[in-house]
């Protein structure tokens, strides 16, 4: 596969088109790619990681390769491999922050399919510092998406953050997904599993003006709820 040979940066991006297209026309080249092509997922990305910060200097490659992985994502039988590939979610938050537009909305609907964002769940589990940043920041800017949110919180966000917040670990960070928090069903998860103590907490002690914002809101969406009667209780 001449897109993670080494050759030149021409044949690559020529390479990359040529499968974009291939993917996005036809269902069979996808289950093929992953099934039948060995190190597949890898292999599509190494040019990326090879850019490394240098990814402006080939944005159209850039771009074919995170709709390649969009369209490959797409059927059901791919999504856990893609999932799982170690990869995956560091090159496509980085393709959040760096790219064209086009290449920041597929990066974000690729990381919208329920398998990854379980990996993303399960990377704010893990609580590792570097990780969870990452992965708080994909969260944020997915949370923007009515779909992605819906599906967040049916995979379990949102014990996993308000766990991470009550052993007070990345209050400030985890807490900022919230902003975008705004459906009913996740407004009654957090009152139903008393996470709004916590907040009165944060509220008592905060950290900085931006978290007692945010906790401030949390608390009144919850509150508006309950009030209002807006509840099957």
């Amino acid at each position: 596969m001449k897109l993670s040979s080494p050759f030149s940066a021409k044949d690559q991006a020529e390479a990359a088109g040529e499968l974009c297209s291939q993917t996005e026309r036809f269902n069979n080249v996808r289950a093929f790619f992953v099934a039948e092509i060995p190190d597949s997922i890898t292999r599509l990305l190494t040019p990326l990681s090879s850019l490394g910060e240098e990814v402006d200097s080939n944005l159209e490659l850039q771009e074919n390769i995170v709709t390649t992985l969009l369209c490959i994502s797409s059927i059901e039988q791919n999504r856990t491999a893609v999932a799982q590939n170690p990869l995956v979610i560091p090159q496509l938050t980085k393709s959040l922050k760096q790219g064209t537009d086009e290449t920041r909305r597929t990066s974000a609907l690729t990381l919208a399919n329920s398998e990854t964002l379980k990996a993303l769940i399960g990377v704010v589990e893990e609580g590792d510092l570097s990780a969870t940043k990452e992965a708080t920041y994909v969260l944020f800017h997915l949370f923007f998406l009515s779909a992605t949110r819906e599906k967040a919180v049916s995979e379990g966000l949102i014990p996993a953050l308000t766990n991470m917040i009550k052993s007070r670990r990345y209050v400030d960070m985890l807490l900022s997904v919230f902003v975008g928090l705004t459906q009913r069903g996740a407004l009654e998860e957090i009152d139903d599993i008393g996470f709004i103590d916590d907040l009165f907490s944060i509220l008592r002690n905060p950290s900085c003006s931006v978290t007692c914002e945010v906790a401030l809101a949390m608390v009144a969406r919850v509150c508006c709820l309950s009030n209002t009667g807006d509840r099957n209780r």
